[in-house]
């Protein structure tokens, strides 16, 4: 048996595999709109002399870009667990830049995993529009102490830094690890210096040119940054090294409605004025004079 399609029939066909290919790809595409998208999920840990600070992000792949995008008002939930346990600490909603932080205080128990440090998590339980996610991070517990030593007018400043051992309550003095310091700027932190933990120290030169306030008072950080083993550690102190930052007064300016006005000024208010008033009163002679005339007359 012979089998042929001629022109018109080959047409015929063409049109109708591709109206299939189309109905199947938008089938799949509305199946993908409609489906959840996935969230990406993430969570930092800040270890500050206040407290820690659990930090998360929650992102998506949205709009008709698919470029990844933060997730506002996305109630994020955080535990502390370990292989035994699991502890839900709070909930916080995230913010416009898909960000939630949640600090923990004295006072809020802990639970320990078998590295002697805290393991927490950050999740999202899912709905119709974003699939659920979590995120989990562990940290050891570091505390950095800042001193200040000033020998023959050269200022250092240096910064001890621990692993506390929440066993024993042992403090252990952290080798090969970066360790920055910064002061506070205008719009941002401001780095003096870097230096490497020998024996749990580092230390750097202080600029003798930093401002100051009033009485010449600044604030040091020192901070260990993105550890895989601490997360972030920032520890602050105040020192009195700055240049004392002059405050400037400045000269108050008279105006017209002070009650010290300068006198030139006084005088020309009150020729304004009292050419005001003298044409009013010109006006109302004038409208009188008329007024009487027009009676006389009648």
């Amino acid at each position: 048996m012979k089998y042929f399609i001629d022109a018109k029939n080959l047409k015929s066909v063409l049109l109708h595999l591709a109206l299939l290919i189309f109905l199947l790809n938008g089938n799949y595409t509305f199946a993908q709109e409609d489906a959840p998208l996935r969230t990406y999920l993430d969570i930092m840990c800040y270890q500050k002399s206040t407290g820690k600070d659990l930090k998360a992000s929650v992102r998506a792949r949205t709009g008709e870009n698919r470029k990844i995008m933060p997730l506002p008002d996305l109630p994020i939930d955080f535990y502390t667990f370990n292989d035994s346990a699991e502890v839900l600490l709070g909930k916080v909603v995230s913010d416009q830049n898909g960000e939630s932080t949640f600090t923990i205080t004295e006072g809020i128990d802990l639970l320990l995993n078998n590295e002697n440090g805290y393991s927490f998590k950050a999740s999202f339980s899912g709905n119709e529009n974003f699939k659920k996610a979590s995120k989990d991070v562990s940290i050891l517990e570091v505390d950095i102490e800042i001193t200040f030593i000033e020998v023959d007018s050269v200022k250092v400043i240096s910064a001890k830094a621990y692993e506390i051992d929440q066993s024993s309550s042992e403090k252990i003095p952290l080798d090969g690890i970066d360790l920055s310091f910064y002061v506070p700027g205008s719009f941002s932190l401001y780095k003096i210096g870097d230096a490497e933990l020998e024996d749990g120290i580092g230390e750097v030169e202080f600029p003798v040119s930093l401002p100051g306030d009033s009485n010449g008072n600044l604030t040091i950080i020192a901070r260990i940054e993105d550890s895989d083993d601490y997360g972030f550690v920032e520890s602050s102190a105040k020192k009195d090294w700055g240049t004392v930052r002059e405050t400037v007064v400045l000269e108050e300016r008279r105006g017209l409605g002070d009650t010290d006005a300068p006198l030139w000024m006084t005088y020309t208010l009150i020729v304004l004025l009292s050419a005001v008033w003298i044409h009013y009163l010109y006006i109302f002679v004038v409208i009188y004079l008329i007024k009487k005339d027009s009676n006389t007359a009648s």
